[in-house]
């Protein structure tokens, strides 16, 4: 047990058997960032970008318009239910987009369209459990 707190101080893992079963604790990366967090956000960033890329290059046009932006937003949406499904964020995510008078006209002149956000929360894990009980006659 010292060797592996030796090994946890360090933000490293260890692969154990505990109770005849193989297992890595505690699963973190050397910012002490769990491995689930940094593989779930990875892969939001990879599939959020496959997605607006295959929209853009795959449309005759977007509207740079409130309809344009829907087309964008159901396209985030995609990717955030997957990830809802994945167990990488709860369900309770919300996309924002600018309002269009708030557009800079050298932005519309550029088509860029910035300011788009998106706010979730982390699922989570559960690693440690402490269980209390009480039994009497």
């Amino acid at each position: 047990s010292a060797q592996a707190e030796a090994v946890f101080g360090k933000k490293a893992n260890t692969y154990e058997m505990i109770a005849g079963v193989a297992v890595t604790r505690y699963g973190t990366v050397a910012s002490g960032e769990y491995c689930d967090v940094v593989r779930g956000l990875d892969f939001m960033r990879a599939r959020m970008s496959e997605m607006i890329f295959f929209r853009l290059a795959n449309s005759a046009k977007i509207p740079y318009m409130n309809a344009g932006f829907a087309i964008i937003e159901a396209d985030m949406k995609q990717v955030l239910e997957l990830c809802v499904a994945r167990g990488i964020i709860t369900p309770d995510y919300a996309i924002e987009f600018p309002d269009m008078s708030s557009i800079l006209t050298i932005d519309k002149a550029d088509r860029l369209l910035q300011d788009v956000k998106f706010y979730a929360t982390l699922q989570g894990a559960i690693h440690k459990i402490r269980i209390r009980g009480v039994v009497s006659v």
